[in-house]
């Protein structure tokens, strides 16, 4: 997690010809690249925010947004105007843990929220999976499932899951997440679960793209703060969350509460 000024700091560190959109590094990754995330699960405004930052120095992200969010019309005239900026709008989905892991069901929602995207003017060619960790998953391991399934490869053989199957299109990369809200190298991203190389200073973050030939850097905007002093409050409430969160899934009840209503952990 960062504040809005260490955001713009890092991103001046980077070379602007390096930075690409990842629906173009899909379609030809034969030179390096570093290609920049950004999961949206709420507060549309600040991903507008940090977009309005990149589009100043010269570089573009990819924006995975969550279909609930194309509910409000506020947030969709924030989103054409990211797009404006030259931002990329695509899907952040999690059909799998939507639909109890059933395959089928899955593809339907995953059809129609797609089409969503479209009418409004978004391109999807490459999507991305969300975490979701308080789901009690039974019979799938997670919302990668959904790509790696054969019926997902024929119905969308031009659509790539970044994190279930981009490096059939690009070969290995380096993958930066701030997940957990600190950043780290995630050393095997397109697993369920994977070792990860901590980078405590946001100049470390910068420091690794620079020196890796391939590169994405995930992050969560809705997470970004004014200041330290926000920041420092932010991570409080979260760590008092997790910490709740972790010990109320050891209590069969609570684990299946928590389960069913997985997606209100988007706020967090």
């Amino acid at each position: 997690m960062s504040t809005y000024v260490e955001q713009k700091k890092l991103l001046e560190k980077l070379d602007p010809s390096r930075v690409r959109l990842l629906k173009d590094v899909i379609k030809n990754s034969s030179q390096d690249f570093v290609c920049l995330k950004r999961d949206v699960e709420c507060k549309v405004k600040k991903a507008y925010k940090l977009c309005k930052i990149e589009h100043s120095l010269g570089v573009s992200a990819t924006y995975y947004v969550q279909h609930s969010l194309l509910k409000s019309p506020k947030n969709i005239k924030l989103l054409k105007k990211m797009q404006q900026l030259g931002a990329d709008i695509s899907y952040h989905h999690d059909v799998m843990d939507a639909n109890g892991g059933d395959i089928q069901k899955a593809a339907v929602d995953f059809d129609k929220k797609l089409s969503d995207f479209s009418v409004n003017g978004f391109s999807t060619d490459t999507v991305c999976q969300h975490g979701n960790p308080v789901v009690n998953r039974v019979g799938y391991s997670s919302n990668r499932d959904f790509f790696r399934s054969d019926i997902a490869k024929d119905r969308y053989p031009n659509i790539v899951d970044i994190v279930a199957n981009m490096s059939q299109k690009t070969g290995t990369y380096t993958y930066i997440s701030d997940y957990g809200r600190s950043w780290k190298i995630v050393l095997e991203p397109e697993k369920d679960k994977s070792e990860h190389i901590a980078l405590p200073k946001i100049e470390d973050v910068a420091k690794t793209i620079n020196e890796k030939e391939k590169v994405v850097v995930s992050m969560h905007p809705h997470r970004l703060c004014a200041n330290k002093f926000t920041e420092s409050l932010s991570r409080a409430k979260f760590n008092i969350i997790r910490g709740t969160a972790k010990l109320l899934m050891k209590i069969p009840f609570f684990k299946k509460i928590m389960s069913r209503f997985y997606y209100l952990a988007r706020k967090v």
